[in-house]
């Protein structure tokens, strides 16, 4: 591309991060990283242990006072330490900087900066880059050059990703995406035209531009229906750094830009498939059929106890069927409730499964740990536009076509859940006749879940009374011994002390996994 036409063209030079670059820059090296991270969250902890302690002795008002300095003080504390740390930190910060539900407003304030003014690196480093990608001096190349460092890997991937995402939305107007400039993009530079718009979490430029935030939020939820149900690939980081807008030209709806592509996903058939399971598992309020899905997306661990994992799918499905209402969800109520997740291991617990039992029973796939976060980064980036809006109004027409295809045939559903009722009745009359076989056959047998650990347990409980009552009476021996001047016989009764106690000391020690598991 000849210098004169590049006037329109920005040179987003992104440089990646390689191991030559980390000794380059001053960042520290990872173990000192590692504990800078610790401290930080240390003295964030502490601050608070430290205000509950001293609120014993002061009013409501000093301490709502005090409250939001701790909060701003910690916000600027983890601001510092990310910037320090760079890396995926910034990652971790720009998802706290838009958790409005869950974290208090100062913080929201002070990490706003990491979703799209990090510090930049050296330009130098860059222009050593860009000589070395494109083998010629910048002014050959740019009359302007505007420098957005982000840590990714390949940026001819990145650019690929942002054209396949573009071609699903071809014919849509109200989506714009960034065009790139192939001949002056390598693996280590990308550059792309430059496009028009204000961050959508800018009140003020969203008001300049006469824009309404509740119709922002709206399509922005769309947006990402149509890439998670219809397209099966979508962009993983949507934070309000990479989502401009700007009002349309023909007086449509506003146009959202969606900037940086290094973040893409696809949802696998398998995880498509499970979720429509899951799905009609849960309008059908058909537990086995929603274990089934989650088998199929892969949650099961190897060698899971499928009892355990059939008991926590059916528990957290009953509660959220008593607990949450779809129709009249509004974004402003979701909110983290500590108490809540405390009565749930309660629960659990009452059920004889322990945190340990949940670990290893339970696997998280990958693809939907992504885009668990990409959904935590879409409900803090829609509460900050319009805490009034019901998800569920934009996401239904979607929900509907991806659990029963472009037909929307209810049909087929209810033909599924009528065959699966009338093959479970048919086979209850075989299962009872097999029932009463094996009871004349006195082949029946009751089995006591937990029986066998209840007995182990009391087992080693009985050792520990011995030994501590062998320990108490060697040792009371001992003492009268001594008082009556019988030393040697007293040694004695000090040794049986000893070994009893070493005894004891074993025995509940070796038995500490039984009395987790209680």
């Amino acid at each position: 591309m000849p210098p004169s036409a590049a006037d329109s063209v920005t040179a987003l030079a992104q440089s990646r991060r390689t191991y030559r670059d980390e000794k380059e820059s001053k960042r520290p090296p990872l173990r000192i990283r590692s504990i800078r991270a610790y401290w930080t969250t240390f003295r964030v902890i502490g601050s608070y242990l430290w205000l509950r302690l001293r609120a014993r002795w002061h009013s409501d008002a000093w301490i709502q006072h005090t409250l939001t300095r701790v909060h701003l003080r910690n916000a600027r504390r983890i601001e510092r330490t990310i910037i320090e740390l760079q890396g995926l930190f910034i990652k971790v910060g720009q998802l706290i900087s838009i958790m409005t539900n869950f974290l208090p407003e100062e913080f929201r304030r002070e990490l706003e900066g990491l979703q799209d003014s990090v510090p930049p690196r050296p330009f130098k480093d860059i222009e050593a880059r860009l000589r070395e990608e494109l083998g010629k001096p910048l002014d050959e190349l740019y009359r302007e050059i505007r420098s957005i460092i982000m840590e990714e890997l390949d940026y001819r991937a990145e650019a690929a990703n942002g054209a396949r995402i573009a071609a699903n939305f071809i014919e849509r107007k109200d989506v714009a995406f960034p065009q790139v400039v192939e001949e002056l993009s390598t693996t280590r530079v990308l550059v792309t035209h430059f496009e028009i718009g204000c961050k959508i979490t800018d009140r003020a430029g969203v008001k300049k531009a006469e824009l309404d935030r509740a119709q922002l939020a709206r399509q922005v939820v769309e947006l990402y229906c149509q890439q998670i149900f219809t397209d099966g690939v979508y962009h993983a980081d949507p934070h309000p750094g990479n989502l401009l807008v700007r009002p349309s030209l023909d007086g449509g709806p506003p146009t959202i830009v969606l900037l940086d592509f290094g973040a893409v996903a696809e949802i696998p058939a398998n995880v498509r498939q499970g979720i429509v399971e899951l799905l009609q598992g849960a309008l059908t309020r058909d537990t086995r059929r929603i274990v089934g899905a989650m088998k199929q997306m892969g949650f099961v661990a190897r060698g899971a106890n499928e009892h355990v994992f059939e008991q926590v799918i059916e528990y957290f499905h009953d509660k959220f069927q008593e607990n949450i209402s779809l129709d009249s969800l509004n974004l402003k109520d979701i909110k983290f409730d500590p108490q809540k997740g405390l009565e749930s291991v309660a629960d659990l617990r009452r059920m004889d499964i322990s945190m340990r039992e949940l670990s290893e029973n339970f696997h998280i796939p990958k693809e939907i740990i992504v885009l668990e976060r990409t959904l935590l980064l879409l409900m803090g980036l829609c509460t900050e536009l319009d805490p009034t809006l019901n998800p569920m109004t934009v996401i239904r027409p979607y929900l509907e076509r991806f659990v029963l295809g472009d037909e929307g045939d209810w049909s087929s559903l209810l033909m599924d859940t009528s065959k699966d009722l009338v093959l479970s009745i048919t086979a209850l009359p075989n299962e009872v006749r097999r029932f009463m076989r094996a009871a004349h056959a006195g082949e029946l047998q009751i089995k006591f879940k937990g029986l066998d650990h209840s007995t182990q347990l009391m087992y080693r409980l009985g050792h520990q009374v011995i030994f501590a009552a062998v320990g108490i009476s060697g040792a009371a021996m001992a003492v009268i011994l001594e008082g009556r001047d019988e030393d040697q016989r007293a040694a004695w009764g000090w040794w049986t002390a000893r070994i009893a106690g070493g005894l004891l000391m074993w025995s509940w020690w070796s038995s500490r996994n039984l009395l987790r598991k209680r």
